[in-house]
């Protein structure tokens, strides 16, 4: 089940989840020195969810399918060039209408499959269809796309927003 959590809710199940926040039964005690405990679990757990988003299979997060809101254009040499938002961390999904099955998503251009798009003999087809995701240009090609009648289909991206936390439920075994 999706779950979105404000930063305050979640350094809460954070401090729960690392055995921090026991509860006490109506006793208290208070301090005035010491170590900041919050601001150390805050960095601990961005660090986790920066991870999470980054590295965590798909199932243990929330993408968010955006294909009605992008528009669909046929670039030059059998490639469609899409430019996403700068929230996005990862390309969860990709689908032409064109094509049999979703793209496999490369997040490394220089690697020898993204590079193998740019011939047309070595170039993905519409049976294994190929997306290269640029994570610092946050730019998408989408191998083949030869007619301008193609449409995206799906389009699920992984997004990241300042202090706010949307995961799957099942993410919070990974803490």
């Amino acid at each position: 089940m999706k779950t979105t959590l404000t930063r305050t809710e979640m350094l809460d199940r954070w401090r729960l989840h690392r055995g921090f926040d026991i509860p006490h039964f109506n006793a208290g005690a208070s301090r005035t020195d010491g170590i900041d405990l919050d601001s150390i679990l805050a960095a601990e757990m961005d660090e986790w969810y920066a991870n999470l988003l980054h590295t965590a299979p798909v199932r243990h997060l929330a993408p968010v399918d955006i294909a009605s809101s992008m528009a669909s254009a046929a670039g030059e040499g059998g490639v469609m060039r899409l430019n996403l938002s700068l929230s996005t961390v990862r390309v969860a999904a990709v689908r032409l209408s064109s094509w049999r099955r979703a793209a496999t998503v490369v997040t490394d251009p220089s690697c020898r499959v993204a590079q193998n798009q740019f011939h047309p003999f070595t170039r993905a087809s519409a049976h294994d269809p190929v997306a290269v995701f640029d994570p610092v240009g946050k730019t998408l090609d989408l191998y083949p796309c030869h007619s301008r009648s193609d449409r995206i289909v799906t389009l699920s991206v992984v997004e990241f927003h300042p202090d706010e936390f949307s995961f799957d439920s099942s993410a919070l075994s990974l803490i």
